[in-house]
C-alpha cells in the first residue's frame, strides 16, 4: 500500500483528503508542518508527498529545500496542492523541476478525482 505524506494543516481538508486516499488503496501519513513533515520522512519514507506551501512556521518552499538536503529523500515525489496560486508560491517552472515537484494544484480548482489521479499517475512514474 502507498505511503502519502500530506502537508496540511487544515484538519478538516486533511480528513476529506485521507478518507478519499484510503478509498484508492494508499496510507496517508498527516504532518500539519514543515518540522512534523520532516519527522514523519524520518519515520517511514512517504512513496509521495502532497504539499501545502502556506504552512505555519517554515513555509512550504523551506520544507521543500530541507527534504531536497536528504541523500535518501531526493527522489520522493512532490504534488503541491495550495490554495496560493502558482504565481504566488515562489517558485518558477524550472525550480519545481529541480526540486521534485511533479504537479502543481490550485485548491479551488482541483476535485478528489483529479488529486486522485495526479497522485496515481506520479506513483506508476516512479515505479517505471
Amino acid at each position: 500500500m502507498p505511503q502519502i505524506l500530506l502537508v496540511e494543516p487544515d484538519t478538516v481538508l486533511a480528513k476529506t483528503y485521507a478518507a478519499s486516499f484510503q478509498k484508492s488503496g494508499h496510507h496517508m501519513l498527516r504532518a500539519q508542518d514543515a518540522q512534523s513533515a520532516i519527522n514523519a520522512c524520518d519515520a517511514v519514507r512517504p512513496d509521495c508527498v502532497v504539499l501545502e506551501i502556506q504552512l505555519p512556521g517554515h513555509n512550504g518552499v523551506e520544507f521543500l529545500y530541507e527534504l531536497r538536503s536528504h541523500a535518501d529523500w531526493q527522489n520522493i515525489p512532490v504534488i503541491i496542492l495550495s490554495q496560493l496560486a502558482v504565481d504566488r508560491i515562489g517558485l518558477d517552472e524550472i525550480k519545481m523541476t529541480e526540486l521534485g515537484v511533479k504537479a502543481f494544484c490550485y485548491k479551488p480548482e482541483t476535485s478528489l478525482i483529479t488529486l486522485q489521479t495526479m497522485i496515481d499517475e506520479t506513483l506508476r512514474a516512479v515505479k517505471t
